[in-house]
């Protein structure tokens, strides 16, 4: 009998994919967080090329942390980007650091926007 010998064939994972799917209800669902105790206007500009009618400009004004969905365009910082960003973005999958990429995102007017999503789970 032959202990210990074994031949490995091949190592798999399994991953999930999370997507924002209703960015309205979702920054509703979110009043209550604590978005790093930041106050700024955001302009975020959604492209979704699979869920057309997610895609669009959101304006969310954070006051000391609470986040609130707006109609006005009254922004100090314009974030444009691709709907799977916004989700990882928000999942905590990936910090705004990560994806700041120039093809991807486009971002005037940075302020305090970093320290609005931080490594704690949303």
């Amino acid at each position: 009998m032959l202990t210990g010998v074994f031949h490995e064939t091949n190592t798999q994972g399994i991953g999930i994919m999370y997507r924002v799917i209703n960015i309205p209800k979702l920054f509703e669902d979110l009043k209550d967080h604590d978005f790093a105790a930041q106050t700024c206007r955001l302009k975020l500009q959604i492209k979704d090329s699979f869920l057309p009618e997610n895609e669009g400009s959101y304006f969310i004004w954070f006051t000391q942390g609470k986040a609130l969905l707006v109609d006005e365009d009254a922004s100090d910082v314009t974030l444009s980007m691709d709907i799977s960003d916004f989700s990882s973005l928000m999942t905590c999958a990936d910090l705004l650091n990560g994806i700041l990429k120039p093809v991807l995102l486009k971002c005037i007017g940075i302020k305090n926007l970093n320290n609005l999503v931080d490594k704690k789970s949303i």
